[in-house]
């Protein structure tokens, strides 16, 4: 019978996810980043931990019986797949990495649907819930330590963390404040989706900590992103928890279980900047400067730029509504067009997920991967959070907070916020959504093949990059 021992086919698969687990810690906290080549190493570290972890999730055990694959979150994967091979076909002038990196990426988050679905048919789904927890809380709460060192406020005995000159506000090891304050606000709604299900009430007091603490490095930082999605992610794990007892009809639980989150973190949000703005720091740089600079949160220069950015790709997709100008043709475009365009005249994406696609794969491309994405919301519409699916909140917090960065930022461009997402997304669409039947052996195969072919891949272009900057910096 197939899946005949649940604990011996779980064991390889939960093994491999901690490869990749351990591949996003390095790709979020690595002091590489600030060059435009060493940037790179983190997205291939992700590329080459999501290659072992197909291999590794079904050596020694090919799985005879049929597996269900979650059909949706596959076709979006896809989806970008095809435009890059239009692209190709096309002839359209790009620069090679901006087909390279993608095509590695999307790669990756497929191999992670087939081995999530092959995890649910053993019955062990859970335990990917645990790793996904535990990683991206770790990973949070390391770069807010990374962002309190470059504040002086904290030691670094390990020289990890990259130092900004004096004066300059901390940004973290991602070397970008808005990423920082997109993997920590994640790193907040796990805080409280675990006080929601496992952690005792009698521990609330740590749940509060960790969030002044998380607070405090997301004001430090000075993000905008940083002060909504925090509170945005808590709703949605506080969402879920109250769900089934709305359903039941117990309304008295809605104002503390779902408010009273909220109501804590926007809180602790006010008293940090507040403190920052009134309480001496006796000079410390550059904690002096942030207290004077929390006004940029509402400052209007940086809204309008972001505008004028997105604005680019809708310039771009009147071009060739149709067909758009290929996939990574923004950066290309825009520098063709850089004389006659309103400032700023520079930029690699559009900051806004619906005007860079519409820009680069035309009416043509957004259109039915919009019609995929409505399928996949409209499954998702009786989304209920119980007892049998308690992680279900954290995945629609994680879900929900990056769709809604991407509307500002370009988060799922990076392969280490790209993979958390569809770890996410298929975890809620697995039973939810239209499946199609597979053969255990051969989505064994085509993982091992996956597998393969990404650590190849990934090897090679992280020895091309090597010696790139060998070059560079001789």
């Amino acid at each position: 019978m197939p899946l005949r021992s649940h604990e011996r086919i779980a064991l390889p698969q939960t093994a491999a996810l901690v490869v990749l687990a351990l591949g996003l810690l390095f790709a979020w906290l690595t002091p590489t980043r600030g060059h435009h080549d060493l940037n790179y190493l983190a997205e291939l570290a992700v590329v080459l931990a999501a290659g072992a972890m197909s291999v590794l999730a079904v050596r020694g055990h090919m799985v005879s019986g049929a597996v269900k694959v979650s059909l949706l979150p596959a076709l979006l994967l896809c989806w970008p797949l095809c435009q890059v091979l239009l692209t190709l076909v096309r002839g359209v002038s790009v620069y090679p990495e901006l087909l390279a990196a993608p095509v590695l990426a999307l790669v990756a988050g497929l191999l992670l649907v087939g081995t999530l679905d092959q995890l649910r048919a053993s019955g062990q789904g859970w335990r990917a819930d645990r790793i996904l927890s535990r990683t991206v809380l770790l990973g949070a709460l390391l770069t807010a330590w990374t962002v309190l060192v470059q504040a002086r406020l904290l030691p670094d005995p390990t020289g990890w963390v990259i130092l900004p000159p004096p004066g300059i506000v901390p940004v973290s090891n991602f070397h970008q404040r808005n990423l920082a304050a997109l993997l920590m606000s994640m790193g907040m709604a796990v805080l409280w989706h675990w006080r929601g299900t496992s952690v005792p009430q009698g521990r609330f007091c740590l749940q509060v900590v960790g969030t002044f603490y998380l607070a405090l490095a997301l004001a430090l930082t000075q993000s905008r992103a940083g002060v909504l999605l925090p509170a945005l992610g808590v709703a949605c794990v506080a969402l879920g928890r109250v769900m089934p007892a709305t359903l039941a009809g117990r309304w008295r639980w809605l104002g503390w279980n779902l408010l009273g989150p909220v109501a804590v973190v926007v809180g602790s949000q006010v008293l940090v900047l507040w403190a920052l703005q009134h309480v001496p720091t006796n000079g410390l740089s550059p904690v002096a400067s942030v207290g004077t600079g929390v006004q940029r949160l509402a400052e209007g220069e940086g809204l309008a730029m972001r505008w004028q950015i997105m604005l680019h790709g809708v310039r771009q997709w009147m071009d060739q509504p149709l067909v758009g100008g290929g996939w990574g043709s923004h950066p290309g475009w825009l520098y063709l067009h850089a004389e006659g365009l309103p400032w700023p005249r520079y930029s690699t994406h559009t900051h806004n997920l619906l005007s860079h696609l519409l820009g680069e794969t035309g009416l043509l491309g957004v259109l039915p991967l919009l019609g995929v994405t409505g399928a996949l919301a409209w499954n998702l519409r009786r989304l209920r959070v119980g007892p049998e699916d308690p992680h279900l909140g954290m995945h629609l917090a994680f879900v929900v907070v990056v769709l809604v960065h991407s509307m500002v930022e370009y988060p799922l461009w990076n392969t280490y916020f790209l993979v958390p997402f569809c770890w996410s997304l298929v975890r809620l669409a697995q039973g939810r959504v239209p499946e199609m039947e597979w053969p255990g052996r051969r989505l064994s195969t085509l993982l091992s093949l996956g597998g393969v072919f990404l650590v190849t891949a990934g090897a090679l272009c992280l020895w091309a990059l090597l010696g790139a900057i060998d070059t560079r910096f001789a």
